[in-house]
């Protein structure tokens, strides 16, 4: 994939691909319909894109139409789809970028 050498981890959601690079960065592409490309929009992209405003990146998840992230300083990160509440962050029906997860 253009744009991506050095990745260290991937995770593959729905319609949607992320892999995370040695730097602790993100990339992302697919289908964003639900914005779970975390890049600030809703087109579909078939090159990767970078992650808007995440770096320290430990872990990286996918669901069907969402994108979970786990930073280095140990704070949760979603974007996407928040149709069934994944993001915990009450903006229904999605994101419009990577929010943090307020746990309990």
């Amino acid at each position: 994939m253009p744009g991506v050498t050095g990745a260290i981890a991937v995770a593959a959601g729905g319609y949607h691909s992320l892999a995370l690079l040695s730097d602790n960065t993100l990339r992302a592409w697919g289908k964003n319909e639900d914005r779970q490309l975390g890049d600030g929009t809703n087109t579909d992209r078939h090159t990767a894109v970078q992650v808007s405003g995440l770096t320290g990146v430990t872990s990286v998840f996918a669901g069907g139409g969402h994108s979970l992230v786990l930073r280095n300083d140990q704070a949760v990160w979603v974007f996407g789809s928040d149709m069934f509440g994944q993001l915990r962050d009450g903006n229904t029906p999605s994101s419009h970028g990577p929010v943090q997860v307020s746990l309990p």
